[in-house]
């Protein structure tokens, strides 16, 4: 009996010997990775392995990183990957791609990067363009979707050229650097902006009833805007949605509400030519989306001028029209379209030939001077 015992414990000892060496020793894997696309209702969305890809493979013991580089399984939802790591007792978490991963912090929360591809239409496979992140052991690692998606169906009887989504209150980041938590599953903003855009590579007619998504970060959203941009007219068309809720690595279908027309002249510009020749004054004008105007302008001097009023737009007859700060009308009303450059054209409606073209720029942010419109000089040409 005591021999048998004895020959247990030097049995039991040997087996941990060896089981510790193969936890903690580094060496060459392979290893099956399955991905899986957003679950959309009953069904999935296109999720498949490009060919070479890379992804990160941590340790759940110490997070330590091994990259790991695609050997086969392109084209389909299952590949394998190869790399040298050591083994795991409790597990693997990764991250695909391996171009997104940051630096991993000890309590297992990695820093991820999202490009702006938030936007994108039925049948398009975005697995590898928004980041998913994996969990599982030496037998396989299960890849989902770091974020949820928000479906739209559209309709109507125009073409849109550039879709946007826009979180005005600036409460969640729509892309940029966010930190994930593997074992909690929580998702923190770092560094990170507040409205992604699409122009499709032709218009997007919606008397087909396309139907897009938008993938952002689960969680609640108390305001988002989204916003299609009228090929023909520049005008956009304008939806709302409050109380908005996404599900990580699931779509929700948004019904949409009424929408308001906005003008294409609201955002930011700066005069870049008048009557045909370049512009001699250095002015800026914003027109936001309550009616509101501020221009800002130099001519030889250092220090904007600061002027600012109100202004009001007849979509029907596409005009726009406006007063000063001290209750002195523009000099006329004026025509607005956008040319093929996505410039904003205002011609005189009264004064044939005057026409002004406005560029999309940001508005100066320094050596500005808030002063009447009396005390300079004309602000040709409103």
């Amino acid at each position: 009996m005591k021999i048998t015992r004895l020959f247990w414990l030097i049995a039991t000892a040997l087996f941990v010997a060896t089981s510790c060496e193969d936890i903690d020793t580094v060496k060459n894997i392979s290893i099956s990775c399955h991905t899986q696309g957003l679950k959309d209702g009953a069904n999935s969305l296109p999720a498949s392995w490009g060919a070479e890809e890379q992804i990160y493979l941590f340790r759940s013991e110490d997070w330590s990183a091994a990259l790991m580089t695609q050997t086969s399984g392109a084209g389909t939802d299952t590949a394998t990957f190869t790399g040298s790591s050591a083994g795991t007792k409790s597990g693997y978490y990764a991250i695909r791609p391996a171009s997104a991963a940051g630096s991993i912090m000890p309590n297992g929360t990695l820093a991820v990067t999202v490009r702006p591809s938030n936007i994108f239409f039925a049948g398009e496979d975005i697995s590898s363009v928004i980041p998913q992140v994996g969990k599982g052991d030496q037998d396989g690692v299960n890849f989902t979707s770091l974020f949820g998606a928000l479906k739209f169906n559209l309709s109507g009887d125009y073409e849109v050229s550039k879709i946007t989504v826009t979180d005005p209150e600036k409460d969640r980041g729509l892309y940029g650097t966010f930190g994930y938590n593997f074992t909690s599953g929580s998702i923190i903003d770092d560094e990170v902006f507040y409205e992604v855009a699409r122009i499709p590579a032709s218009p997007l007619a919606l008397t087909s009833a396309p139907t897009i998504y938008v993938a952002l970060p689960a969680g609640s959203y108390d305001k988002l805007e989204l916003a299609l941009r009228d090929s023909e007219s520049g005008n956009t068309i304008l939806y709302v949605l409050k109380d908005v809720e996404v599900v990580r690595n699931s779509t929700k279908e948004v019904a949409l509400p009424t929408p308001m027309v906005v003008s294409c002249v609201v955002g930011s510009w700066r005069l870049a030519q008048f009557c045909g020749a370049d512009a001699e004054v250095d002015l800026y004008v914003d027109f936001s989306r309550d009616g509101k105007f501020t221009i800002y302008q130099r001519m030889g001097s250092p220090i904007y001028s600061k002027l600012v009023g109100t202004y009001s737009v007849n979509i029907s007859e596409e005009t726009i029209s406006g007063v000063y700060g001290d209750g002195e009308a523009w000099a006329d009303s004026y025509k607005f379209s956008l040319d093929s450059n996505g410039n904003l054209v205002l011609e005189s409606v009264n004064n044939s030939g005057e026409v002004s073209v406005y560029e999309p720029a940001e508005m100066p942010s320094a050596n500005k001077q808030s002063v009447s419109r009396g005390a300079t000089s004309s602000v040709k040409p409103l």
